[in-house]
């Protein structure tokens, strides 16, 4: 779950949020337990959120309790080593790679993106025939 993305706000203390965030968690657990019947372990790596609250609330962060040798729950890492400002953190947070500069690099390819996208709009527009 990525609570400000997808709810447009962070969770609070009430049922229908712990609801919610182990609604995500049985259905990943459900999957893993008929796996796990089959006689299949695999490695599961998931991003804790970018919440900047607790990992439990994302809901997959909890399988980690159940499953410790099979769910990696993965932080991001500021350039100091310490955890981004945004990344959920607590107890099921094993790892954290690094995230600040992806952040970064992330935007300016989107503003790399968009500013060709506008150049070559506008010189379809505002190119003289002339010219």
């Amino acid at each position: 779950l990525y609570w400000l993305g997808q709810r447009g706000r962070l969770p609070g203390d009430s049922a229908a949020d712990s609801a919610r965030a182990l609604s995500v968690y049985r259905t990943f657990k459900n999957k893993l337990d008929t796996l796990s019947l089959q006689g299949l372990n695999p490695l599961l790596v998931f991003g804790a959120s970018n919440d900047g609250i607790d990992a439990w609330w994302s809901g997959v962060g909890q399988l980690a309790t159940v499953y410790p040798n099979q769910v990696l729950v993965v932080g991001s890492s500021s350039r100091n080593g310490t955890l981004s400002s945004f990344s959920n953190r607590g107890s099921l947070v094993q790892l954290a790679a690094p995230g600040d500069w992806l952040a970064l690099v992330g935007m300016a390819i989107g503003c790399f993106g968009v500013s060709e996208l506008v150049w070559r709009w506008s010189l379809k527009h505002y190119t003289s025939a002339s010219a």
